[in-house]
């Protein structure tokens, strides 16, 4: 049994070395010469090992030489494996950067007279749900309220919370008054680009981008206007929800 053991220390330091270094990517280029020198030290270790045990180099010699051929005749194996985990590995990469550029930023936000500036005493509530695309040059919305009577308008608004600022987007306008008493319905829906902006260059939004800035920033509310109260009867502020990574 002690031939069977100087063997298997030949052997098993060797394919310790093949796995071990096609691991890492970072072996790069010294991958072959690590091998190769692993398969010397393997024939070195086995010699120095038999003259120790009393055993015959014309025994072992030709096993550690099948041992070392066949490892050997593995690196191409091994460096096409390799270099396929480096692709794929690449290529995951390249989809979570993807992902991560092309997040979709959704706002669902609810809206109360407590909100508004001064807070406003009204049963009245409702929501509000804004996305933009991808490249941000679209925004889709949709408001929907509950339990009020008469609304005349309803915008977004650039200000923070607890200030009042004002429109840079309009929603809904109507002079039909929108009336949802007995429940909740919805007063508007669509998409909305740059050519709705109404620029406020004594607040900084002069471009499409300034006000996606300000929305990302928290910097903007949706405001429900109505004939009792036109300053506001319910507002919400447009506070980032999540970045969908679904």
């Amino acid at each position: 049994m002690r031939f069977d053991r100087t063997v298997s220390k030949v052997v098993a330091p060797s394919y310790q070395t093949i796995f071990s270094v096609s691991g890492y990517p970072e072996a790069g280029a010294h991958r072959y010469s690590m091998l190769s020198n692993a398969a010397l030290e393997s024939v070195k270790f086995a010699k120095n090992e038999a003259a120790h045990e009393g055993f015959g180099l014309k025994i072992l010699l030709p096993l550690l030489l099948l041992a070392t051929l066949g490892m050997l005749a593995a690196l191409p194996h091994i460096a096409n494996a390799d270099s396929q985990g480096q692709n794929a590995s690449t290529h995951h990469q390249t989809g979570q950067e993807t992902n991560h550029e092309g997040l979709t930023i959704r706002f669902h936000i609810r809206l109360t007279g407590d909100q508004q500036v001064p807070a406003v005493n009204t049963t009245a509530f409702g929501f509000a749900e804004v996305q933009l695309s991808e490249d941000n040059n679209t925004l889709s919305f949709e408001v929907v309220v509950c339990n009020i009577a008469n609304v005349i308008a309803s915008h977004i608004h650039v200000g923070a919370a607890g200030t009042n600022g004002p429109v840079v987007l309009p929603f809904f306008g109507s002079s039909t008054p929108f009336n949802s008493t007995r429940g909740c319905d919805t007063l508007a829906e669509g998409t909305r680009t740059s050519a709705n902006l109404i620029a406020r260059p004594e607040i900084g939004i002069n471009t499409w981008t300034d006000f996606i800035n300000a929305l990302i920033a928290g910097n903007t509310y949706v405001n429900v206007h109505t004939t009792a109260h036109t300053g506001g009867e319910i507002r919400g502020q447009l506070v980032r929800e999540q970045d969908d990574q679904e």
